[in-house]
């Protein structure tokens, strides 16, 4: 019994009020360490989301200036396409002014005659000028450009000139056009304003 009695009661509370100071003192710095080590993890954090804001950005940069050189590749590739299609389309509607040219020439040829230059001038017609060594090769090439077969794929064929120099073969100057077929005009100035 006289174990229970306490003979020291102050000193046994100083011993429990130092205890229990010890255990507030722990557990001030347990919650001091929590506190730090989450501000740590937010800093580590802010850094991470700054490092990723960094790299996000230049791969940003690096994606718009691709896509601004891909643009212009695009914009040359269209503008090429449009361009090739515009040819196309004007060959292939001058494609019976080639196809007249080589019938002219076979008559031509097919006269005894030679051809000395041809010139295709704005309106659609053609200008040929040739040499013929004698009458009888003109006459063969004049009666070959009456043939109706011919007058049928070209209109307006026109003997321009015929000059004999003695000595020299005849040359002449022959113009036709190739019907319903012209080259294209020089836009006035008010088809260009529409465009």
């Amino acid at each position: 019994m006289a174990e229970d009695i306490d003979l020291m009661p102050q000193e046994a509370a100083k011993k429990e009020k130092g205890s229990l100071n010890k255990n507030v003192n722990v557990a001030a710095i347990v919650s001091l360490l929590v506190v730090a080590a989450v501000l740590l993890g937010l800093f580590g954090y802010q850094l991470f989301l700054a490092s990723s804001v960094a790299r996000i950005d230049s791969q940003t940069k690096d994606a718009e200036e691709q896509i601004l050189a891909q643009a212009s590749k695009e914009i040359t590739h269209r503008t090429l396409v449009a361009k090739l299609d515009d040819t196309s389309n004007f060959l292939n509607s001058r494609l019976l002014f080639a196809n007249s040219y080589k019938i002219i020439l076979d008559v031509i040829k097919k006269s005894g005659a030679e051809v000395t230059g041809g010139e295709l001038n704005n309106d659609g017609t053609f200008t040929i000028t040739g040499d013929a060594k004698s009458t009888k090769v003109f006459q063969t090439l004049v009666n070959a450009l009456d043939d109706k077969k011919l007058n049928e794929d070209l209109e307006n064929m026109k003997l321009i000139s015929l000059t004999k120099i003695p000595d020299e073969p005849y040359k002449f100057t022959i113009e036709y056009k190739v019907l319903n077929v012209g080259l294209f005009e020089k836009p006035t100035v008010e088809e260009v304003k529409s465009q």
